[in-house]
């Protein structure tokens, strides 16, 4: 996913975001991020070495504040 191309990036049924992405999206910084990921308030899986948050949990987490730490 790449805000380079706005015409074809859809947040709405994204499965997964990079760490920049998910910062722009949901309005807070890359240390928010990370402290958020070690709290459980955000999900993460590793591909290739990169690290993604979860869609679901990042929606969730905009839309009530939290997010499930399953």
């Amino acid at each position: 996913m790449s805000f380079e191309t706005p015409d074809k990036f859809q947040p709405a049924s994204a499965l997964g975001f990079r760490v920049n992405d998910a910062c722009r999206l949901g309005g807070f910084g890359r240390t928010t991020c990370y402290a958020l990921l070690k709290t459980g308030a955000l999900r993460k899986v590793k591909v290739a070495g990169r690290t993604l948050i979860e869609g679901d949990s990042l929606r969730s987490l905009m839309k009530t504040g939290t997010a499930n730490a399953a």
